[in-house]
C-alpha cells in the first residue's frame, strides 16, 4: 500500500537567516499576484523547503498572523509531493481574507506547476 505523508517536517522548512538571504537575493522565479509573492530558488537537496515572512506591521494580532502561516503550511505539505526541489519564500504585504488567501495560493501554485524550467524532472 503507498501512503503519502502530509506531514510538514523540519527538513522541509527554511531554518536560518543564510537559507532566506540566498532566495531573497538570487532567486530563479518570482511569482506575484496582489498582496502575494512567491520567490523560488532551485536547491540541490531531494525535497522542497518552505520559508515565511508575514510582517508584524501587517498583521498586528499574533493569533491571526499564526493562522495564516497555517493556512500556507497546510497548503505547501498537500503540494510537497509534487514539488521540484526548490526553496520557496512566501510573503504577504497587505490583509486579506481566509477565503481570498486560499484562492491565492491554489492559483500560485497552479502557475508554479506550469512554469516552464519548473518540472519535477528538470531538477
Amino acid at each position: 500500500m503507498n501512503l503519502i505523508s502530509y506531514a510538514f517536517p523540519r527538513r522541509a522548512r527554511l531554518l536560518s537567516a543564510h537559507q532566506y538571504t540566498d532566495v531573497f537575493k538570487q532567486p530563479d522565479l518570482v511569482v506575484s499576484d496582489g498582496p502575494l509573492r512567491i520567490r523560488v530558488k532551485k536547491n540541490t537537496l531531494d525535497h522542497s523547503r518552505l520559508g515565511l515572512v508575514i510582517a508584524k506591521r501587517v498583521f498586528s494580532k499574533a493569533v491571526r498572523r499564526n493562522k495564516i502561516k497555517r493556512i500556507i503550511r497546510d497548503r505547501f505539505r498537500r503540494e510537497l509531493n509534487s514539488l521540484p526541489s526548490v526553496d520557496l519564500v512566501i510573503q504577504l504585504f497587505a490583509e486579506l481574507d481566509d477565503k481570498r488567501l486560499h484562492q491565492l495560493l491554489e492559483r500560485q501554485f497552479l502557475i508554479l506547476e506550469r512554469k516552464e524550467g519548473l518540472s519535477k524532472s528538470d531538477f
